[in-house]
């Protein structure tokens, strides 16, 4: 089967995901894969510190060496072990993918959020450092509901880009949407689980 274009995945993938993400399993495409993961690493490193009103852009090797370089990297690893244990724990409630097509299907998931990434520039222009604090500093603005609406653009970008993967999980796997939930957090509760079984067996030797 033909590769699908980058520009018709581009184009398509904000509004009809499904579609496109089926298309991209079934050709087996992974090219770009990495560096969308890469990319996709540097945008999370980004919106956890803005989440957390912790981004400070007073020093350009911060932004350049730790958000971008190092965020990039590794969140690239954070993804790897993170589709790892997708397809290790979705074989729990039947599933049968391999991690690569988890990987495939998270890595053109995060367009939307890579474009959020981009947004931040012209954000930066507009409001300064303040664009990224959580504090009371956000009231100084003239128009505050402008400063607000961009702030939640940027995070529906990222939550449509878990949205998209989580279609994305119903796809490889044939799973309804709840089952797709499920497989997406299952990872997590995997980990809380052996943390507490070797907190007891510590309990128990002690």
């Amino acid at each position: 089967m033909e590769k699908i274009s980058i520009p018709y995945i581009l184009k398509n993938i904000w509004f009809r995901p499904s579609k496109v993400l089926e298309l991209i399993v079934t050709s087996k495409n992974r090219d770009n894969v990495y560096v969308l993961l890469f990319l996709g690493g540097i945008a999370y490193s980004f919106y956890k510190a803005i989440d957390k009103g912790e981004l400070d852009f007073s020093s350009i090797y911060s932004v350049v060496i730790f958000r971008g370089i190092l965020g990039g990297l590794l969140g690239w690893l954070v993804f790897y072990i993170f589709t790892s244990l997708l397809s290790f724990t979705g074989e729990w409630i039947g599933g049968k993918a391999e991690g690569g097509q988890y990987r495939t299907v998270l890595a053109w998931s995060m367009i939307p959020a890579i474009v959020g990434l981009f947004l931040l520039i012209p954000g930066y222009m507009i409001f300064g450092n303040d664009l990224f604090s959580n504090t009371q500093e956000i009231y100084q603005f003239e128009d505050i509901s402008f400063y607000i609406g961009f702030k939640i653009l940027y995070f529906i970008l990222n939550l449509w880009s878990v949205i998209i993967f989580i279609k994305g999980i119903k796809i490889i796997q044939n799973f309804s949407t709840l089952r797709a939930v499920g497989n997406l957090f299952l990872p997590s509760l995997a980990l809380v689980a052996v943390f507490f079984i070797l907190l007891f067996i510590f309990n128990l030797i002690n």
